[in-house]
């Protein structure tokens, strides 16, 4: 069988691409050109490097031929105001070609990665599953926003005759060299910083996530249906001490109040703006992270008779990488 896809630089798509080479399917990997050097020569031999992004809709359309499933994990993620646009251009727009190719070329099934964010949130309900109907609001940062209007693309595809499944991952744990994503949350602990914030951190096992995606290839089950990819749910707190143990850290020790958060926030973008790097603290991150909602998992345990890897499995190989 073979298969595309997008992303693979990045944490879920380098690990997905590892699997679908062990698991002997004929890969082709969408890479732009400044990224090739970065993929090592070892996994270069194993697969066919598409050179090109996803803006170039003519490229894909004439790459996408003869494939059976494309699997979409690239994304801008991003919670810096001024990233804001390319965000929507790369989440929205790639995917909207990404969508009209595989239409174009009659692809036998699309797995796109979304994001528990493109589900909503709103100030009433906590409890969200894969039913939750998108509510405009203050919670939704412009991340949310662009992976909500890239879902509605891959739902049109649906409309038009594409097998498409949407997999939500929560906040991915694994082993990654680029310091960015969760990645931060665990360099956070090690540099021994002494902030938490009272929300909770809803988490999956990178390695579940291409579990998850390997059973749903060719899976007719998994057309058209979303599913909801958390393991648990877990307060900031609890997080950064379990990691601080596992680093023999101290773990962060004072609680940010929602005064002091919304005043770091206004400080950081002062700070950006006069030394050009990004905000530690952006407006979004300073109210997401003080919040509190809980993902059910129970479509997606039930539909692949599947358990997610605990919090501490997780924690035992993600620390230990990162102590290394």
């Amino acid at each position: 069988m073979k298969v595309f896809i997008t992303g693979i630089s990045g944490l879920l798509g380098s690990n997905c691409l590892q699997a679908l080479i062990n698991a002997n399917y004929e890969i082709s990997a969408l890479v732009r050109e400044n990224s090739i050097s970065k993929i090592s020569a070892e996994i270069q031999s194993k697969i066919t490097i598409i050179k090109g992004d996803l803006f170039d809709y003519f490229l894909l359309e004439k790459e996408l031929a003869n494939f059976d499933t494309v699997i979409h994990c690239a994304a801008e993620v991003s919670f810096n105001p001024k990233k804001k646009d390319l965000m929507f251009e790369v989440n929205v727009l790639g995917t909207q070609n990404i969508v009209n190719a595989c239409l174009k070329n009659n692809i036998k099934q699309l797995i796109h990665i979304s994001s528990i964010a493109a589900l909503g949130r709103s100030g009433t309900q906590k409890l969200i599953d894969e039913e939750t109907k998108w509510v405009d609001s203050e919670y939704n940062t412009n991340y949310a926003i662009s992976k909500y209007k890239a879902d509605l693309e891959v739902w049109r595809g649906a409309e038009e005759g594409l097998n498409v499944t949407v997999l939500h991952p929560s906040v991915i744990l694994g082993e990654h060299n680029k310091d960015r994503s969760s990645s931060k949350l665990f360099s956070y602990v090690l540099n021994e910083n002494i902030l938490y914030t009272e929300g909770n951190l809803n988490y999956v096992d990178v390695k579940d996530i291409v579990q998850i995606i390997l059973l749903s290839i060719n899976n007719q089950a998994a057309y058209n249906q979303n599913f909801i990819l958390n393991a648990g749910t877990v307060t900031f707190k609890d997080f950064f001490e379990l990691v601080a143990q596992r680093f023999n850290k101290k773990a962060p020790y004072i609680k940010v109040s929602s005064f002091i958060a919304e005043i770091a926030w206004r400080i950081e973008l002062i700070k950006s703006f006069f030394t050009q790097k990004e905000p530690l603290v952006t407006k979004e991150t300073a109210r997401t992270s003080r919040s509190s909602y809980i993902y059910s998992n129970i479509k997606t345990c039930n539909s692949f008779q599947f358990q997610f890897t605990d919090l501490n499995t997780t924690l035992n190989r993600v620390c230990k990488f990162y102590l290394n």
